[in-house]
C-alpha cells in the first residue's frame, strides 16, 4: 500500500505541475523529491521516519524550512510514541506500527514534495503564476485575491495528495445523504476513487468550459496527462468507470444475447494476435 502511495506523485502531482509550469517544471520537481528524501530518518519510525528537528536544521533556504515546518505542522503530537508490551504482543505491535509509518512516511514523503515543488515554482516562473492564477478558478482557492508561494505551496498539497478524512466526503457518502445509512457503509472504501475522479472532473471540465485560451490549454493537459498516468499504471480498464463500464456490458450482453462478452477477454485476445 505504501509503495502503491508513490505513484500518486505521477498520476496526479506530475500532470498539474506539466499543465501549470511546462516540462522545466519536472526539474524542479526532480530537485524536491531528492532534498524530502534527504528530510527523512530512517530510523525514526514513531515520526514516520520525519524527524522534526532535522527539518527545522536541514540545507533548505530559511524560507522553505519554515514554509514545510508551519504548514505540515510537523511539531504535532503523533499517536504512536513507542512500544510497550513484551513477546508475541511486542511483536505485534511493532508490526502494526511499522505498517502505519511505512504508510504515514510515504504521505509525508508525498506532501513535502509536492509542497517544495509548487512552492519553488512559484518562485522562480512567472508562467506558472499566471496559470496557477488561472487555474485557481472552481477550486476552494477561487476567492484567494492575492496568492503566494506559501499558498502555492498548499494548493500544490491539497489538490494533488488530497485530504483522507471523514468530514472530506462527499454527500452520498454521508449518512445524511441521499443514500442515507447505506451511503457511508457503500462508499467506506471510496474516498480515494472519488477525489481522483473529481482530479480528473476538473481538468475536463476546464478544458470544455474554461473561460480563456489559458483555462483550457490547463485543463487539456491536465487531463490528458493523468489519463496518460492512469493507463500506464493499470490499462484502459484502470480509468474511471471503465472496469464498472466492463461488468454492466459483460452482463448486458449475456441478458440480450445469451453469449457472455468479457472486453477484457476481447482486448487481450486481440493485443496476443
Amino acid at each position: 500500500s505504501a509503495v502503491l502511495n508513490l505513484t500518486q506523485l505521477i498520476q496526479a502531482t506530475i500532470p498539474l505541475l506539466m499543465s501549470l509550469g511546462g516540462p522545466s517544471s519536472a526539474i524542479t520537481f526532480g530537485g524536491a523529491a531528492k532534498d524530502a528524501l534527504k528530510l527523512s530518518t530512517i530510523s525514526d519510525v514513531n515520526n514516520y521516519f520525519f524527524d522534526p528537528e532535522k527539518i527545522k536544521n536541514a540545507k533548505l533556504p530559511k524560507d522553505e524550512k519554515d514554509m514545510l515546518y508551519n504548514f505540515f505542522q510537523i511539531e504535532q503530537k503523533l499517536m504512536n510514541k513507542g512500544v510497550t508490551g513484551r513477546g508475541t504482543i511486542k511483536a505485534i505491535r511493532t508490526g502494526t506500527l511499522m505498517s502505519g509509518a511505512l504508510f504515514g512516511g510515504v504521505e509525508q514523503y508525498n506532501r513535502i514534495t509536492s509542497a517544495l515543488t509548487f512552492y519553488r515554482m512559484y518562485k522562480k516562473s512567472k508562467k506558472f503564476r499566471d496559470r496557477l492564477n488561472s487555474y485557481k478558478e472552481n477550486t476552494k482557492y477561487q476567492n484567494v485575491a492575492n496568492l503566494n508561494a506559501n499558498i502555492a505551496a498548499e494548493m500544490g498539497v491539497m489538490e494533488t495528495q488530497f485530504l483522507m478524512g471523514k468530514e472530506n466526503r462527499p454527500n452520498i457518502a454521508r449518512i445524511t445523504g441521499g443514500l442515507g445509512a447505506f451511503g457511508p457503509i457503500a462508499t467506506q472504501f471510496l474516498t480515494f476513487p472519488f477525489q481522483f475522479v473529481e482530479f480528473m472532473g476538473k481538468g475536463m471540465v476546464k478544458l470544455l468550459r474554461g473561460k480563456t485560451p489559458q483555462e483550457k490549454y490547463i485543463g487539456g493537459v491536465m487531463f490528458g496527462n493523468t489519463a496518460l498516468a492512469v493507463v500506464l499504471f493499470s490499462g484502459i480498464l484502470g480509468l474511471p468507470f471503465a472496469d464498472t463500464m466492463r461488468e454492466l456490458f459483460r452482463r448486458l450482453s449475456k441478458m440480450f444475447t445469451d453469449v457472455e462478452v468479457d472486453i477484457e477477454l476481447v482486448m487481450r485476445q486481440s493485443l496476443t494476435e
